[in-house]
């Protein structure tokens, strides 16, 4: 792939570590524009409406939500909010079926019952749907 690019006269191919440092600034960018967006669209909302910052808008809205495949056997979806006045999209949050964390130390079988039952207390998990 390295020849092709030379010869090509472009960059060559990305190593893993630079990957993931790339998409993890692009998802960071993306989250942070989401938010402003979606906090604009509010402030919008508001002066539609003739709401303070404080007060409590009756508006209506839509929800839609989807899975990342077909059919029950996703692990993460994704449900949105948008404003039926304006079409834009005023809220999300990101569904999970699945913790890493959770997975993982339910495989550890030798462990010190303490040491996981502190983890647990403290475990935030992942899963948001089940």
């Amino acid at each position: 792939m390295s020849k092709i690019c030379s010869t090509l006269d472009i960059p060559g191919p990305m190593a893993k570590r630079s990957y993931e440092k790339h998409s993890k600034h692009i998802k960071d960018a993306a989250i942070l524009e989401a938010k402003e967006r979606m906090t604009a669209a509010v402030k919008e909302i508001r002066e539609i409406n003739n709401c303070e910052e404080d007060d409590l808008a009756d508006i209506s809205i839509t929800i839609d939500g989807t899975w990342m495949k077909r059919g029950h056997s996703s692990l993460y979806g994704a449900v949105f909010s948008l404003s039926w006045q304006t079409g834009k999209v005023i809220d999300y949050e990101i569904k999970s079926k699945f913790c890493y964390k959770c997975n993982y130390l339910n495989k550890q079988d030798e462990r010190p019952l303490q040491d996981y039952l502190c983890w647990k207390a403290s475990h935030l998990c992942d899963i948001t749907h089940a």
